[in-house]
């Protein structure tokens, strides 16, 4: 039956989610208030862009904020890893696992160099739908822990940027470029640096992210898949192992949000008592102590004593006071 709509010929339903299947079944009421039968189930599903699940290379221009990052894979979304840094399988079908698809020692000779990645089983994989192609996830597994440079899409020069080269047994040899590079640090974790002109592998602090749209190689018999990045710099004194893991990302959380404070309120009557609260504004009217311009004066704790309304104010004994035109505020400490 349907839940949350509204009464005449338009009916609205605004309990959906993404990704859930529905039915419906409606009936009729005369003048006598007798109800017919049951009409057949309708039956809908919730459809919605698959691609809002592969990681975001982010907008154009640095002031752009919306790709992914340490805590995102679509941050303009509000979409989130489950573990900050990434979400990726092994070899093996581990969730953070630890075997890589493919790995490659990276020497220290401070110089740019091509790395050449063996890709053909993960490639199999995707074009087989064994895993859906969320993109590669580059990170160090072993060895230095020392950082490592490689180019993006977004370098200069076309012929160190990274690609993806399949070779297959009925269409010849296709070649890739990423449309998204990317890569994840810790250091600026709710950042995105999709439109950089390098990223870096460290440790655990700095990750990469590489998608290739692949969707031209079904149907076809793949023989390999080579993936090439090149590094520019190595600050490792001695080898480092990066591994490639197979992204993954989930469908949104249909379940129903937690509940805050506020939730015991409705409309914020009466929440101004809970003993967690030090501080409330009713806006009833411009005087300077309406509303919370005072704290309650049986405020002794919680986050009461760092509200201040100015940067360069503090406290004065146990209490303050400058006048509203100041921008400041009574509390008590």
């Amino acid at each position: 039956m349907l839940s949350n709509v509204s009464n005449g010929q338009q009916l609205i339903d605004t309990d959906i989610s993404p990704g859930q299947s529905y039915e419906y079944q409606v009936s009729a009421i005369d003048a006598k208030n007798n109800e017919s039968k049951l009409s057949a189930a309708l039956k809908i599903t919730v459809n919605f862009d698959t691609k809002l699940l592969i990681p975001s290379e982010g907008g154009e221009g640095k002031a752009f904020n919306d790709g992914a990052s340490w805590t995102h894979f679509n941050k303009g979304a509000g979409l989130i890893w489950k573990n900050k840094g990434g979400d990726y399988i092994d070899a093996n079908g581990v969730a953070q696992g630890t075997s890589p698809w493919a790995e490659q020692t990276i020497i220290d000779t401070n110089s740019t160099k091509p790395i050449m990645w063996n890709v053909t089983t993960l490639v199999q994989a995707w074009n087989n739908q064994d895993y859906p192609n969320r993109g590669f996830h580059l990170r160090q597994v072993s060895g230095s822990t020392g950082p490592v440079d490689y180019v993006t899409q977004e370098h200069s020069d076309s012929a160190l940027r990274p690609l993806l080269t399949v070779t297959t047994k009925n269409s010849g040899t296709l070649t890739f470029s990423p449309q998204v590079d990317t890569h994840l640090t810790s250091y600026t974790s709710t950042l995105t640096a999709g439109q950089d002109t390098g990223m870096r592998v460290r440790n655990n602090t700095n990750n990469i992210i590489l998608w290739f749209d692949l969707e031209s190689l079904k149907g076809k018999l793949i023989s390999s898949a080579e993936l090439k990045l090149t590094t520019t710099a190595q600050y490792t004194n001695s080898d480092s192992v990066h591994g490639l893991f197979a992204v993954t990302t989930t469908q949104w959380d249909n379940t129903a949000p937690v509940q805050g404070l506020a939730a015991q309120y409705p409309n914020d009557k009466g929440i101004a008592n809970h003993p967690d609260v030090y501080l409330h504004d009713s806006f009833d009217s411009n005087d300077v102590v309406d509303g919370g311009q005072y704290l309650s004066p049986t405020a002794t704790g919680g986050h009461a004593k760092n509200y201040w309304s100015c940067d360069d104010l503090s406290p004065l004994a146990d209490k303050r006071w400058q006048s509203i035109d100041s921008c400041t505020r009574h509390s008590r400490l």
